[in-house]
């Protein structure tokens, strides 16, 4: 007997099946098992210690019973896409000192996230502008010549990082810091949605927050664009982060990090529901006050 798995993105979905047994006779069995990555936090920390009976998980609107769940520490991939656009260095007068600009505090943020890598890991550091470069070290972030703010593709960005081929034997982890600012992005949100829901990737942005000029949207005050960056962060189970200009960095993208290691790798195998195309699903800690985050859904083959 042989046998194949299938593995697609967007939680991931395990097909398993069976060829021939003999001649004349065919014996077909298969089995799909849904993987969803869930961080469980309360209070801000990580929970630990969950069993598969401590969650509920609905698929496309029909309860299934969650057959394992486990704390995957498998080594990781952490992207983390900076903004080098002239905003980054607006924020010199501050009370702490001359010189600490938001591109020196990311970079010293840089050095901490590095710094907190075990081994197999992988850091990846990219530019973002009107396009994407690679940082060869957080150093580099320093050097970097500012670039015309209005000329800043985020959402582009994003999507191009997540439409690489994935590590087969690293999660990964997708960290975009930047003020907020998209002006020149072509891809419509609705397709990047897509991408997001087709990618096995987590997405935390951090932003700055100042005044926004969106590309695909009319120009105006950062607050009342905020929940797109929101959005774009939950479709993927990540989370959207505001800090102030003069603030620290280093501790948050530190434990983004740890966060990631400590998701919850929680399985089920679908029934009662087809098969084929989006599935929208729901995981929840009943009876607990714990903030749950997932994938929205995911799709089936």
């Amino acid at each position: 007997m042989t046998w194949r798995a299938v593995v697609v993105c967007a939680g991931c979905l395990v097909t398993v099946a069976g060829g021939p047994r003999a001649q004349n006779e065919t014996f077909r069995t298969s089995a799909v098992v849904v993987l969803v990555d869930v961080s469980v936090r309360e209070n801000g920390q990580p929970v630990s210690g969950l069993a598969p009976s401590d969650f509920t998980v609905v698929d496309d609107g029909r309860p299934q019973i969650v057959t394992s769940v486990s704390v995957d520490r498998m080594p990781i991939r952490v992207t983390v896409l900076v903004d080098t656009s002239e905003s980054l260095d607006i924020y010199r007068d501050r009370p702490d000192g001359p010189g600490l600009t938001i591109r020196s505090r990311m970079a010293d943020a840089l050095t901490g996230v590095a710094a907190s890598l075990e081994s197999g890991d992988e850091l990846q550091l990219l530019r973002l502008a009107s396009d994407v470069r690679s940082l060869r070290t957080d150093a580099d972030l320093g050097s970097q010549r500012p670039v015309h703010h209005r000329r800043t593709s985020l959402f582009d960005a994003v999507a191009a990082i997540l439409m690489r081929r994935p590590d087969p034997v690293r999660r990964h982890l997708v960290v975009a810091a930047t003020d907020g600012l998209d002006t020149s992005s072509a891809l419509p949100r609705e397709l990047l949605n897509q991408v997001l829901d087709r990618s096995e990737a987590v997405v935390h942005i951090v932003s700055t927050g100042v005044v926004r000029l969106a590309s695909s949207y009319p120009t105006a005050g950062f607050a009342e664009y905020a929940w797109v960056l929101d959005d774009l962060t939950r479709r993927s189970g990540g989370r959207y982060y505001e800090v102030r200009a003069d603030q620290d960095f280093s501790p948050l993208l530190r434990a983004a990090v740890e966060e990631f290691r400590t998701r919850y790798v929680v399985g089920f195998t679908p029934t009662g529901v087809d098969r084929p195309g989006w599935h929208e699903l729901e995981v929840a800690v009943p009876g607990r006050s714990y903030e749950v985050r997932h994938r929205r859904g995911y799709w089936g083959g």
